[in-house]
């Protein structure tokens, strides 16, 4: 069994950069497969998990990579093509799959519990087409009937409705407008006017203003209208032909900056510089956490990707404070949930984390998963149906997680072992996929303990 171990350690220094995200190559990748258009990607990221995704995705496209830049073809279409997954554990999950289907792939998933074969049939029921799922030697084989039935939701669409009304929507060339209590700011509406989409977002108030005074002003003159009530209408066309090709530049890895941000907070002696970071918050739900807990970081913002902002990050010292967190559209969160949560262990008093709901349709739980790693140091915790309940405290021992666990709750772990008295030793088999250097990283920033 390989290991990564880590120990005790009294201060973390320096600069650390962040690659090319793998989870946005994939999702760059596979919308150029599926709009049909050549693509340029930049910066160029190697390793085991872009790799992965490479192979996954060879029936839809194929990848060039150049000196400068990484080239996406669409494979001439021939048929049907069966894009194959391991397991659920898909960035945006939602809108990929139904993207592909909505563009005339079947989809197989190898490992996938009963529950999610279900929510896919309600949702492409709810958009009036029909999933056929049938269990093959490839996993279970979705692919998508009747699509002469599709229809956008009458009334408000809810969060973890949108993005699988988006993918199929993209997958099937339609013009869609649609309300909801969600603002669509993420990922999706970032990236589709660089594919030639404008997405137009109208707000109930007729603004879409962030500025804080601005929104309590609006607040106070409605009186009885609270802003969980604001309400938006998207409009979105995707018949319009995309653009011949796309040139797209990817952000620094999310999920590795997170993990940074993570342990900085919990070991706040030193100065640590976290370079080529995303910046908006739908990105790096960690940035956003710390904020919450009082928090005041030093931004510089140094490129604009077609993801969002990407910059320069410095933390400032601040006091670890509990937090309510609703994790929703869990599309955002649920690869950082355990960043959050291993975090949320080492602040004295009681944290919440909800609207994960949706995780619990996944066999084996990811939120189960994550408190069998909480048990392993001795934090207190409690399981809900959309999330946790964590009883944190200042300082636990050392610890062994022996099973091979997702990059982000492995990373995690890692974390957690910096903090914690004594050496932890955590099973990397998947996280060196993503992250092969990640022990060199911490050893250039970490003073250990002797």
């Amino acid at each position: 069994m390989n290991v990564i171990e880590v120990r005790t350690t009294k201060e973390m220094s320096g600069a650390v950069s962040m690659p090319g995200d793998p989870d946005y190559f994939f999702l760059a990748a596979c919308m150029a497969g599926i709009a049909r258009v050549n693509a340029e990607l930049e910066p160029i990221i190697s390793g085991e998990e872009i790799d992965r995704w490479i192979r996954i995705l060879s029936p839809l496209v194929s990848v060039e990579t150049g000196e400068q830049t990484c080239k996406i073809v669409p494979q001439a279409a021939e048929g049907t093509s069966i894009v194959t997954f391991d397991n659920c554990h898909i960035p945006l999950r939602d809108f990929i799959v139904f993207a592909l289907l909505g563009s005339g792939k079947s989809v197989a998933i190898r490992h996938i519990s009963d529950a999610r074969i279900n929510f896919f049939a309600r949702s492409a029921a709810d958009l009036g087409c029909t999933l056929d799922s049938s269990r093959r030697d490839e996993g279970v084989l979705f692919t998508l009937k009747d699509t002469q039935g599709y229809a956008v939701p009458e009334g408000e669409v809810e969060w973890i409705a949108i993005y699988a009304l988006l993918g199929l929507a993209f997958g099937l060339k339609r013009a869609i407008r649609f309300a909801s209590e969600t603002n669509p700011i993420g990922p999706i509406r970032a990236v589709l006017p660089h594919f030639g989409y404008e997405v137009e977002v109208k707000s109930s108030q007729g603004g879409e203003s962030t500025d804080p005074l601005e929104r309590r002003i609006r607040f106070y003159k409605k009186k009885k209208k609270s802003e969980a009530e604001l309400t938006f209408t998207i409009s979105v066309d995707f018949s319009k032909p995309a653009v011949e090709t796309v040139r797209l530049a990817l952000p620094g890895d999310s999920l590795l900056a997170g993990l940074f941000i993570s342990a900085k907070s919990l070991l706040q002696r030193g100065v640590l510089q976290i370079n080529n970071a995303p910046l908006d918050a739908w990105n790096l739900p960690m940035l956003d956490f710390v904020r919450k807990m009082g928090c005041k970081p030093a931004i510089e913002e140094t490129l604009p990707t077609s993801f969002g902002a990407a910059g320069n990050i410095q933390l400032q010292h601040f006091e670890l404070n509990t937090r309510k967190v609703t994790c929703t559209p869990s599309a955002h969160f649920i690869a950082h949930v355990p960043l959050l949560a291993i975090t949320s262990c080492f602040v004295k008093g009681q944290s919440l984390l909800r609207g994960l709901e949706d995780a619990r349709l996944d066999s084996p739980d990811p939120l189960e998963e994550l408190a069998e790693c909480i048990a392993k140091f001795g934090a207190r915790y409690g399981e809900l149906p959309d999330g946790l309940v964590i009883d944190g405290a200042g300082q636990f021992d050392g610890f062994d997680i022996e099973r091979p666990y997702e990059p982000g709750l492995a990373g995690a772990c890692a974390v957690a072992g910096l903090k914690c008295l004594g050496a932890s030793t955590i099973n990397d088999a998947l996280l060196i996929k993503r992250w092969p250097d990640l022990a060199q990283r911490l050893d250039a920033i970490c003073e250990y303990r002797k």
